[in-house]
């Protein structure tokens, strides 16, 4: 995205600045195949793109932070063998209507102990 961003902004401003200049080598062939109008175009879809990955990019950092904290913090969790997570079906009739509607059930045991 940053080559084709700057690509396409050199070729749209050679357009818009002093055309009596030759045109320098790497914007001949986008000054040859599109208009000003679409060198402008694409080349704000490239800024977008651009912009877009910079905040992807951002958001997986702290995603990563975070996750590190999170592991940071458990890594000294006492994990015992009475710890239980069920997540079953669940089949219901709704008394109004006598309709049966499916969900589903999750249920925790979270055993504590008294010091």
């Amino acid at each position: 995205n940053k080559s084709g961003y700057s690509q396409f902004k050199g070729a749209y401003e050679y357009t818009q600045g002093d055309q009596t200049l030759p045109i320098p080598e790497k914007y001949k062939e986008n000054l040859e195949k599109y208009s000003s109008a679409q060198l402008k175009s694409i080349r704000d879809i490239y800024r977008r793109n651009l912009d877009y990955s910079y905040i992807i990019t951002g958001l997986w950092y702290l995603l990563n932070v975070v996750d590190a904290s999170v592991d940071a913090h458990l890594f000294e969790f006492e994990v015992n063998d009475d710890l239980t997570l069920k997540i079953e079906p669940d089949i219901k009739l709704l008394p109004q209507e006598y309709k049966p509607y499916t969900g589903i059930k999750v249920s925790f045991t979270l055993p504590f102990s008294k010091h």
